[in-house]
């Protein structure tokens, strides 16, 4: 985007959805490193210029799962704020540990801050600050923050017990309305994704509440731009706002996109603007204080590998309970491999994004389709996975073999999925059940250990 005669350009790089992937990979590119390095590079030569980061940062990888039980000292927000973080906005995942935990490792920020104006405790207090103000090369940027309205629904009822989350566009609106004047650039910083085709109003899914981005941008006025996320799709553009166009970025999963919104300013008044995405990569060149701080990333990957390796300790009952606990059912079906469980093991038994699904059917059809795959339907079968030499064995628990009831709900992960009828599926939610092992069953490597 050009500028014209006496308009100057204000920029905001954003990420959202990085999942505490630090590459993405074998090539190392993408993830929280190849986005740092390249808003870095991109910043370099604007003096105007904001990184807001969207949430759900901190779980949902390997290393994710393996910081997922320290709370002090948690490496990963310090380390982007050292790579030039400026705001960031809680996902639904970053609570996944309990509000208390996650405002523990928030105030490891020193510069950074970090916003959301719908997520309030129990005297009505927000539990971060709403929104923040920023002046960055003469232009002052506000952002706000606001996560999903779904929050509750989509969060253990332990970890979020002590908070109450309000619906996200009266809280928006009010924060628009008070900063407007104070700024000269706004942004809202929404993890959440889109309802419907922000430019044209069209319905892609039933309006739940969980994805209110469309609407949004065409209801609340004041904004100049829009961060979207949640969903783990790519989208940019401009769309019609309720005050005037609105530049919108949702810049995926992982660190796959860069978003960037890109307003031209004249007289302190947005007069162009812009949202586009960018592909990162990893560069070799960057300052001596941007490679320490990629050193703190890299030195938390390669631990997190480190750890991934060791025994589990983690048991095909402990599992089998687990399972049964966190689905809400009596009965279930494990393919796992028949050797002591290391915690990589555990990542292949238990894929993202779903790892498990609940399966309804007749008892004596989960037997034979079992038999038929060549499973002794018992805890002492074994079948190949057809992967090298390895060996992994079919367990069930819950269900008579002898005498099959006559329906059975049962949960089975996903590697089983080539056994099982697929039809017979009635429920596969998103879970990281990597992380929900790892703190539940967890042994950590010491964060200053090698």
């Amino acid at each position: 985007m050009s500028m014209g005669p006496g308009e100057c350009e204000a920029v905001v790089f954003a990420t959202s959805d990085l999942h505490a992937h630090v590459w993405r990979g074998q090539t190392r590119t993408m993830g929280m490193a190849g986005a740092a390095t390249h808003i870095g590079e991109a910043r370099s030569s604007i003096a105007a210029s904001l990184w807001v980061d969207n949430g759900d940062t901190l779980t949902g990888s390997r290393l994710g799962a393996h910081l997922s039980g320290r709370a002090e000292r948690h490496p990963l927000l310090p380390a982007l704020e050292a790579l030039g973080l400026d705001v960031g906005v809680p996902g639904n995942h970053d609570f996944d540990h309990g509000a208390d935990l996650l405002n523990r490792r928030v105030d490891a920020l020193r510069t950074a801050c970090y916003v959301c104006c719908n997520v309030v405790d129990a005297a009505g207090s927000t539990l971060f600050a709403p929104s923040a103000v920023l002046e960055r090369g003469g232009v002052r940027f506000g952002v706000i923050g606001a996560v999903t309205g779904h929050l509750q629904r989509l969060t253990r009822y332990s970890s979020v017990a002590g908070v109450r989350v309000l619906d996200p566009v009266d809280t928006v609106t009010s924060e628009a309305i008070r900063l407007r004047d104070l700024v000269d650039v706004l942004v809202l910083s929404y993890h959440g994704g889109l309802e419907a085709d922000p430019e044209s109003g069209r319905p892609w899914e039933y309006d739940t509440g969980e994805n209110q981005g469309q609407r949004l941008m065409a209801s609340v006025s004041g904004l100049d731009g829009v961060i979207l996320g949640h969903q783990h799709r790519t989208a940019a553009g401009v769309a019609a706002g309720a005050s005037g166009p609105v530049a919108y970025v949702q810049p995926g999963y992982g660190g796959e996109r860069v978003g960037t919104l890109r307003f031209g300013l004249r007289d302190g008044r947005v007069v162009h603007r812009e949202g586009r995405l960018s592909s990162p990569e990893v560069c070799a060149t960057a300052t001596p204080s941007r490679q320490r701080a990629m050193s703190r990333l890299t030195t938390a990957w390669e631990r997190s590998e480190k750890w991934a390796d060791q025994p589990s300790a983690v048991d095909g009952e402990q599992m089998h309970r687990l399972l049964q606990k966190r689905m809400s059912v009596s009965a279930s079906v494990l393919y796992l491999p028949s050797r002591v469980l290391s915690w990589r093991d555990l990542e292949r038994a238990f894929p993202g994004p779903l790892g498990t699904q609940v399966y309804q059917m007749p008892g004596e059809e989960l037997i034979a389709v079992l038999r038929e795959a060549g499973a002794v339907a018992s805890s002492g079968g074994v079948v190949t996975d057809g992967i090298g030499p390895e060996c992994w064995s079919v367990s069930i628990r819950g269900v008579d073999v002898a005498v099959p009831p006559a329906h059975v709900e049962f949960v089975a992960n996903v590697p089983l999925d080539w056994a099982l009828p697929q039809g017979r599926v009635q429920r596969a939610e998103p879970h990281d059940w990597l992380d929900d092992i790892a703190s539940t069953f967890g042994r950590f490597l010491d964060a200053d250990s090698g």
